[in-house]
């Protein structure tokens, strides 16, 4: 299958008609255009009905404001439905929504023990100095500004030289603990 995150997604909503649908495949509107020379000088507005019968405006569009950016996504399975109040037919553009394969909502759940985080933190095997360095560059980009990076590039060069067995020694239980 292509990769639908890039996939155009459309549907021209013409005056007097409902375009009702049961999402197929997630989605997400960028973009409510009117047809300028189906609008008869008047205002014109996109209306969306959702699951719940409840009825809101999307966009009022008129000669003078005929396109409005918009950021709107609807998952697989959720019922929609657009009309249209005045003269106007107003088209509406976006994109196909995909999940990346990889990414899991349940992965770190808020539910999650402080031992099964520590137990995803051991399989991971970072050593001491990795998240040494992981640390040290969030201090670096904070402390960006400071004067005394100097004095820092100094403790660096003096730790990196103290130890090599500390480099590649792997975080216990109770390090990995304070980490959290």
């Amino acid at each position: 299958m292509e990769d639908s995150k890039n996939m155009f997604w459309g549907l021209a909503v013409k005056p007097n008609k409902r375009y009702e649908t049961e999402v197929q495949e997630a989605f997400r509107i960028t973009k409510a255009c009117l047809v300028p020379s189906t609008a008869e000088g008047k205002v014109t507005t996109l209306f969306i009905e959702t699951e719940n019968n409840e009825e809101f405006i999307l966009a009022n569009l008129s000669l003078k404001n005929f396109n409005e950016t918009l950021e709107i996504s609807f998952n697989e399975g959720q019922k929609i439905c657009f009309r249209v109040s005045g003269p106007g037919t107003i088209h509406l553009t976006g994109n196909l929504l995909e999940l990346d394969e990889g990414f899991n909502d349940d992965a770190y759940d808020e539910g999650d023990s402080e031992d099964e985080i520590v137990d995803e933190l051991k399989n991971l095997k970072w050593t001491k100095q990795q998240l040494k360095q992981l640390n040290d560059n969030d201090n670096d980009n904070a402390d960006s500004d400071d004067d005394d990076d100097e004095n820092e590039n100094e403790e660096e060069s003096e730790d990196d030289e103290a130890s090599e067995e500390d480099d590649s020694e792997e975080m216990d239980d109770e390090e990995l603990t304070d980490l959290i």
